[in-house]
């Protein structure tokens, strides 16, 4: 796996400081930024994300703070240029573990096992209950500042089943009356 793991933790700590990775918030976040980066565009070859109960999960970065860091920086300059450009959102979106988890698992539904935002709204309503169909779709909609070019065509699919569906129904009120 070579430096990914250090990359991954010069990453975040870039993005939030010096890491404090000793409890389950702190290492969940650490999972999920790591994640999010990689959906940017960070070139984190060798890590491989897993669904896990909390979302994206990769179990090459447990014990990561532990792990020997050499002394120059593992981060390429553009990839430094594309942390800071979106440095306010992932600040945004990773600010709670909570809300982490929930951006997290919409990029990777949608990215990983390319669903459609109707099927991660089911997908998150079965596999975690604690989040409100509500914030599903919110995030559904804020993940679309992320993943612009990949969500057109999802929410092109999702506007088309929808109106589909009120064709359908209009035309078969009009057949009931």
């Amino acid at each position: 796996m070579d430096q990914t793991y250090v990359k991954a933790l010069e990453s975040y700590e870039y993005l939030f400081g010096l890491a404090d990775l000793s409890d389950f918030d702190s290492r969940m976040k650490f999972q999920k930024t790591t994640y999010l980066l990689k959906v940017l565009g960070i070139d984190f070859s060798g890590l491989k994300f897993t669904w896990f109960r909390r979302g994206p999960y990769c179990f090459d970065l447990v014990g990561v703070k532990y792990k020997p860091k050499p002394a120059h920086s593992v981060l390429r300059a553009d990839e430094i240029i594309k942390i800071d450009q979106n440095k306010p959102l992932i600040h945004e979106l990773m600010d709670k573990p909570r809300d982490a988890e929930l951006y997290s698992s919409i990029a990777f539904l949608q990215r990983e096992e390319k669903l459609s935002p109707e099927q991660i709204i089911h997908r998150m309503g079965l596999v975690k209950p604690w989040f409100e169909q509500r914030d599903v779709e919110a995030g559904i909609h804020k993940m679309k500042q992320i993943l612009p070019a990949n969500w057109i065509g999802f929410l092109a699919i999702f506007l088309f089943i929808h109106s589909d569906r009120e064709y359908r129904r209009s035309v078969e009120d009009r057949r009931m009356k």
